[in-house]
């Protein structure tokens, strides 16, 4: 395997941009750290991702692998391949076809886009840019966005949904659905109802999942919702009082004290006392 050119930053919170030269037989085995589109630029690959086999991916094909997810890319011919790691980027919203992954996988196909010209276009200017060496974080950073613009605009709902999510295990699907969907939903028979599950069935799935029942996350992550809002500083204690559905300051008090173990005033005095000690450290 040969890695003919690179576009990348040191810093590995930083997108990059590498292309590969593979020959027949040949593998590039990895996980890649944030999320990934990779290119089939010239010949075809074999690709196991997250513990699923997909079809023979050609030329002129791409496919998204999510952060963390392991893989094996598999050359079945001369082929040249370009991995696009968006580094700290998140996946923009736009970019989904709704605001939760869908949960029916029977129903989607495989994570596999055609290119269309924008797309043949974007590539070959990201080869030419390889040439040159532009390895410039802002450079890097324009052209992943570009690319999730042009994903956006270049491709139905439908494709969108099975590209970002079509190669994902169900277990991974039905999580990121819980995460994108919790505070929405704002309680467990709502969830269920969302995800098109009968109250025991969804139990009995998170609990596979999550290792805990859905009622105990609930009350974990609320408790860990409004800690991070109280510590941000930055709405008002009435304001998170009202978003998570108290009664009243006092009934909020009388939860922070219970759950954090002092009240909302006072942990955010004490998170904004220890920023000021360690603004003076510096």
């Amino acid at each position: 395997m040969k890695e003919i050119q690179s576009l990348q930053i040191e810093d590995i919170a930083q997108a990059s941009i590498q292309q590969y030269q593979l020959q027949p037989t040949e593998q590039l085995q990895s996980r890649s750290n944030s999320n990934c589109i990779a290119f089939v630029l010239v010949g075809s690959i074999l690709l196991d991702l997250d513990s699923h086999t997909l079809p023979i991916m050609s030329s002129k094909q791409m496919l998204f692998i999510k952060a963390l997810t392991p893989y094996r890319i598999r050359a079945q011919d001369k082929t040249v391949l370009m991995l696009i790691d968006t580094g700290s980027f998140s996946l923009p919203y736009q970019v989904l076809f709704m605001d939760k992954p869908p949960l029916d996988r029977g129903n989607m196909g495989e994570p596999i886009l055609k290119f269309t010209p924008l797309i043949t276009h974007f590539a070959a200017t990201l080869k030419a840019a390889m040439v040159h060496d532009f390895s410039n974080t802002d450079y890097i950073n324009i052209k992943v966005n570009e690319l999730f613009f042009l994903i956006n605009s270049s491709y139905t709902a439908r494709q969108r949904s099975n590209f970002f999510w079509g190669g994902q295990s169900s277990d991974r699907i039905f999580f990121s659905f819980v995460i994108h969907t919790y505070k929405k939903a704002g309680n467990v028979k709502t969830l269920a109802k969302m995800a098109s599950y009968s109250l025991s069935g969804f139990e009995k799935r998170f609990k596979k999942v999550f290792n805990t029942s859905p009622a105990q996350w609930f009350k974990d992550r609320k408790a860990s919702d409004i800690y991070m809002e109280v510590c941000d500083a930055v709405k008002s204690f009435k304001e998170i009082s009202v978003e998570y559905g108290f009664c009243s300051p006092a009934h909020f008090n009388v939860f922070c004290k219970a759950r954090l173990g002092d009240t909302p005033g006072k942990l955010r005095q004490e998170v904004l006392l220890g920023l000021h000690l360690a603004q003076k450290e510096k």
